[in-house]
This record gives structure tokens, sequence and C-alpha cells, in this order.
């Protein structure tokens, strides 16, 4: 898959902090970095995944309409832009004094002392309402499924001091959304460790584990992915994360970072081989999510010039992009080819 680098310049350009403002929306806005559609892209991939995977479970006495699939990922954005918001708003309210210290973000706002900490920690509270109160117009269900998540947020810019592949938190955050979506529209399949682990005979038991295997295999695909990419995008900070002894997966795997790029691309086709065989999808699927998924991973891997930040940001959003996609595809092959999705609405 070619792939080619913006032309100029201008166009591989990182967009530069909002200077200081004095209009308070401005100054939120900034810090919850809203305004910019691809990070909500980044959040929703795995919601959109987890969707239509959940549609593919669905047996022909639960057969989908197009509106059924459509209206709980209307919601999804919304609260994928929440997600966001609030996750940008927390790190950047723990990581204020780290901040400080590196180039790219000390102009943010509560680093710059534009915004108290207290304030921030308010409107990081006020986020949290929102999106739960947003996921709740899917289900109560939803909501259940997404409460977990509040602490693998809360803990992530702590993940920086204490671990040094921080970026697997971070991916195991962003996968974490594949369960929310599948929730949304197939609510069934309980993650309950003693039907995985034990299996507990009851009707149908077999077919849910099944389903919940290759559920965590697609969360555990995704949580490699954003591994990657996170990795890659970690290079922009990497001299001042070495002067500042801050922790990432550039500066633990800095001597041989396209090895481990390599490897956790053949780890994510494994997963993703994984679930095709326990749902026992088609030649398309496997096609398009697994080797269309591993051949973004190896143009990237081999593109991308670490040493570079314009490069390493450029291929941290396209590539993002692209897997999300493709990924996306993939599972939508295969629904679409079980006839799950009916033509009417």
């Amino acid at each position: 898959m070619a792939v080619r680098k913006p032309s100029s310049p201008k166009a591989a350009l990182r967009p530069k902090p909002a200077p200081p403002s004095s209009s308070l929306l401005s100054l939120y806005a900034e810090l919850g970095r809203y305004g910019n559609p691809f990070p909500v892209s980044m959040i929703y991939f795995p919601h959109l995944i987890g969707t239509i995977f959940a549609a593919c479970t669905l047996t022909p006495q639960t057969s989908n309409s197009i509106r059924s699939l459509l209206l709980p990922n209307l919601l999804l954005i919304p609260a994928s832009s929440l997600l966001h918001g609030l996750g940008c708003t927390w790190n950047d309210l723990v990581d204020a004094p780290l901040d400080k210290l590196v180039e790219r973000t000390r102009t943010r706002p509560v680093p710059r002392g534009a915004i108290s900490r207290l304030h921030a920690g308010l409107f990081a509270v006020a986020q949290v309402l929102l999106w739960l109160g947003t996921l709740s117009l899917i289900s109560r269900q939803v909501v259940l499924w997404a409460l977990p998540l509040i602490p693998m947020v809360a803990f992530y810019p702590y993940a920086k001091r204490l671990v040094p592949i921080p970026s697997v938190v971070l991916g195991v955050i962003l996968a974490y959304g594949v369960l929310i979506g599948f929730a949304a529209i197939n609510p069934t399949v309980p993650l309950d460790s003693r039907l995985l682990l034990l299996g507990a005979e009851d009707e149908g038991g077999e077919e849910r584990r099944t389903v919940l295997r290759a559920l965590l295999c697609i969360v555990a695909a995704y949580t490699v992915f954003v591994t990657s990419i996170d990795m890659i995008y970690a290079h922009q900070d990497l001299k001042d994360d070495l002067q500042a002894n801050i922790k990432s997966m550039a500066v633990t795997f800095q001597r041989f970072p396209k090895p481990v790029l390599t490897v956790l691309a053949v780890m994510q086709l494994a997963f993703l081989i994984a679930v095709g065989r326990l749902m026992e999808f088609g030649a398309l699927y496997h096609t398009i999510a697994g080797v269309g998924g591993l051949m973004v991973n190896l143009v990237m891997i081999w593109r991308v010039d670490l040493k570079s930040s314009k490069d390493c940001f450029w291929w941290f959003q396209a590539g993002t992009f692209m897997m999300g996609s493709i990924l996306s595809a993939g599972f939508a092959s295969e629904l679409l080819a079980s006839g799950q999705i009916p033509g009417h609405l």
C-alpha cells in the first residue's frame, strides 16, 4: 500500500498551540482539545469497530436494521469527543509540572497558568458526567460497561512516571472502546470471567464464550496498534523526555525502535487472525483487516523518520486513520457478506 507524505512542508506541520486568550470558552476548548476532528476519530474508531463486530454476532431472530446500527454510532461520536476532552484535561492537570519541561506542551493552558488546576479538575468532572449522560441515551448497559474506563483514564498520566511502557496503558484505554461499542449493539454477552475461564454450562454458553474470546482478541489487536502508533508519536519528545526522566516506549526502546514496531505489527496480525478463526469469518475479512492492516503497519514502519518530529506526527495521524478505516471495513465486509444487515431502515 503506497502512501505519500505531504508534498509541502506546510501540510506536514503540526498545528501550533493556540495563544493565550481572554475568552473563557476558548481556553476550556483548548484545554479539552475541542475543535480538532482527528483526535475524536482516534477515540471513535474502536467504538465503531465494536458496533460492527456486535452486529456480526446477532442471530437471525435479532437481525439488524441499518437504523439499529446507525443511531448508537451517532451518539458514540459526541461521547468520543467528550472522552477525548476528559483525557486531555486530566492529563494536563496531572502533568502540568512535567509539561513545563517539554517544548511541545509548555504552552498548554494549565502549564502556562491560564487555567488553574482546580478549575481544570472541575472541568474534568463535568466532562465525565456529560460523557456518561450521552452514553445513557443508548442504554444503561453501555454506561455500566463504560464505568471501568474512568479509573483507567485517571491512571494514565501516572503511567508515564511508573511504568516504562505507558503506551500499552493508553492502548488498553482506547481499545476499551471496542467493548463499549459492542455493548451498544449486543449487550447479551457479559464480561464474565467464569464464563470465559470455567466454561459454565448453560444454554448458549459455548457460543457466548466464543464471541467473548473473539471480542477480547479485537481489544488486544487494537491495544497493540495503539501501543505502536503512540510509540511513534512519543519520538517527538524523546530528547525532552530523556532530560526530564519521563518514561515512554520511545525512551525504553530507543536503541531498536523499528524491530519492536515490527514485532507489534505481527502481534496485531495474529490477534486479527484469531478473531477470524474463532468466528469463522471469510477470506474478505482476512484480506482487508488482516493483510491490509499488516501492510499499513509495515509501510508506516518503513517510511517513518523517527528523528523527525513532523514525520512522526504525520504518520501518527495518517496511520491511525488508515488502520481504523481498514479494520472497520474488514468487519463491515463480513457483516455484509453474512446478510445480517437488510436493506430496510
